[in-house]
């Protein structure tokens, strides 16, 4: 599970490519994640999911360009339910689930902080 580093390296990306002010919360995983979970190969156990809470693996992160989720098991990614964003704005990939953007792909963050400031600006 998440580390004091994980969170300080995933942190320093996101100042990176431009993100400021940001504040890390640990959170409880959503439905639309869960779900995702147990159709994607063999399903975690319920005692699987309640440790991947308590251990910290879904965070909210609130940034100066607005506020996203990212989850940190098995591999990090970006969970962009309620941003107004779909991954497929960034990616062009149309098979990937809406709300998921893929952390390893830096160009990906700048995108997604460029989408998040025009949002915001347009709300």
């Amino acid at each position: 599970m998440p580390t004091h580093r994980e969170i300080q390296n995933v942190k320093d990306l996101l100042q990176q490519y431009g993100f400021g002010d940001i504040h890390f919360e640990k959170a409880s995983i959503p439905e639309h994640i869960m779900d995702l979970l147990k159709n994607d190969g063999p399903p975690p156990t319920d005692e699987q999911m309640k440790n991947m809470e308590e251990d910290g693996a879904y965070q909210k992160i609130k940034t100066a360009q607005g506020s996203f989720s990212i989850f940190l098991c098995p591999y990090p990614f970006l969970d962009l339910a309620g941003t107004g964003i779909r991954a497929q704005d960034i990616t062009n990939n149309s098979d990937d689930p809406p709300f998921l953007l893929e952390l390893g792909k830096e160009k990906n963050l700048f995108h997604f902080r460029k989408l998040l400031e025009f949002s915001a600006k347009n709300i």
